[in-house]
């Protein structure tokens, strides 16, 4: 106890000092010992110091605390869900970068080592150094002097695909703010594009399309969990070409172009009526949630009509009945399993 009034008793500027060195589980453990170290260890802007002294961030999304977001550096283990470079590419740089882009688009340019490779088949090295657009083959060379300096800059934009890749994450198998990153990242990347690519009409319409691409594999995901939950057995749904819903997958996962129209013509006849006999997923058609059905007919348009549960009444549609009422009791089997696991352990 004399040892704890002891520490207790020390100036506000020395105990942050000391809560410097820790670790978060030690500051965890500070936090339960006193009132006045749980008070301490609330302060954010500890954690905004703490996080860019242990693992040089220096960014986070808007609605979260600095405190949140060193919890998800220090869980991320892996390296592979928060850059930590992208704390180097400034305000300043970007601007500089943004003029370099717009004469890229203008000009034409070629790799300023090797004059070989031409526009839009460039990259560009986000820090200030001469010779700033380099090809691939070029940039390998650069990537090798920069790891052998032991450089904290490792940022560049593939100008073909316009997304930043980061070369000392090694771990790296993404470009940084992909879907499944973390937050923050894909904030601040999306942040860094903008004032990138906004200088051209081009850019515009480049970061218009990433962002939608991000948007859109959100939302199927999240559609993707709904129809793998145990709301599943309530939740309305409708039928879309699965021939249109794999090129819809292809543009939200890849680097294709977008999917237009949805065409559920080849899913019903010329009166209106389905056609009978349909098959699920890989086949003839997939199954949607309404909500994500909704936006999807917004946004890229229908040939033909919307098909919901409705417009499967009748024998023809019995055995495709059968199988989505399958679906329906195997998803809610698996939550009350689950259920139960819970409840053992």
């Amino acid at each position: 106890m004399l040892y704890k009034s002891q520490l207790e008793s020390l100036s506000l500027e020395v105990l942050l000092f000391i809560a410097r060195q820790l670790d978060y589980l030690s500051l965890v453990r500070l936090a339960a010992t006193s009132k006045r170290f749980s008070c301490l260890t609330e302060d954010d802007m500890l954690f905004k110091e703490l996080l860019f002294l242990h693992y040089g961030v220096s960014y986070k999304a808007p609605d979260e605390t600095w405190r949140k977001q060193y919890e998800n550096k220090w869980s991320d283990t892996s390296g592979r869900r928060i850059c930590p470079h992208l704390s180097n590419v400034t305000d300043d740089i970007l601007l500089e970068k943004a003029q370099t882009i717009k004469a890229a688009q203008e000009n034409k340019v070629h790799c300023s080592r090797c004059s070989m490779s031409q526009f839009p088949n460039l990259c560009l090295i986000m820090e200030r150094v001469e010779n700033d657009v380099v090809c691939p083959r070029c940039l390998s060379e650069f990537m090798d002097e920069r790891k052998t300096q032991k450089s904290n800059y490792g940022i560049y934009l593939d100008m073909n695909s316009c997304k930043l890749r980061c070369f000392l994450c090694s771990m790296r198998r993404t470009s940084l703010g992909e879907f499944g990153s973390d937050r923050s990242e894909q904030y601040k990347c999306e942040e860094i594009l903008q004032v990138l690519l906004a200088g051209s009409d081009r850019g515009k319409e480049k970061l218009h399309l990433i962002l939608k691409r991000k948007r859109e594999k959100a939302m199927y995901v999240g559609q993707q969990e709904e129809l793998a939950s145990a709301d599943f057995k309530n939740l309305p749904y409708n039928l879309i070409d699965a021939h249109w819903m794999a090129t819809f997958h292809l543009f939200i996962y890849g680097e294709y172009p977008s999917p237009g129209r949805i065409t559920n013509r080849s899913l019903t006849k010329r009166n209106g009526s389905v056609i009978p006999g349909l098959k699920l997923y890989g086949e003839d058609a997939a199954l949607v949630t309404r909500t994500f059905w909704n936006y999807l007919a917004e946004e890229y348009g229908v040939e033909g009509k919307s098909i919901t549960e409705d417009d499967l009444t009748g024998t023809d549609y019995k055995a495709l009945r059968q199988k989505i009422t399958k679906m329906k009791r195997k998803m809610c089997d698996r939550a009350k399993d689950e259920g139960r696991k819970n409840l053992m352990y």
